[in-house]
């Protein structure tokens, strides 16, 4: 593993501070969150970078019925966005149901989780 890697916690933590980090292997491949080899090629020489935390919504879903600690939410729309550096990621959608479309841009953003039991990760939001 690169020494540099940055593992699952330390991506929640910076996260919750406001920073969205990914890694860039050799190739150029952009992965979120960090992993310890390219999804794309394989490549193990990957270095961490710092994302813009913007992109569009490539596509959505209402859930009706959700896990338990997003219970208060429902219904609620998650969503999975393509961020400017090309990497994809999902995430609960806040913003009100009739401006939520396929290819408005959206920035990524968090929320505290719970405190007690698994996991206690910040949850991943995009809003407008």
């Amino acid at each position: 593993m690169p020494e540099d890697f940055i593992g699952i916690e330390a991506f929640y933590k910076s996260l919750d501070e406001g920073i969205l980090l990914g890694v860039r292997c050799r190739n150029g491949h952009v992965m979120i969150p960090t992993k310890p080899t390219c999804i794309r090629c394989n490549s193990r020489e990957l270095k961490p970078i710092k994302l813009t935390g913007k992109g569009k919504l490539l596509t959505f879903t209402e859930i009706f019925t959700p896990a338990r600690e997003y219970e208060k939410y429902a219904p609620y729309f998650l969503g999975l966005i393509e961020l400017d550096e090309g990497c994809r990621l999902m995430g609960r959608i806040v913003a009100p149901r009739d401006s939520i479309l396929r290819g408005i841009n959206l920035k990524v953003g968090s929320e505290p989780s719970q405190k007690e039991g698994w996991p206690t990760w910040p949850k991943i939001v995009f809003t407008p």
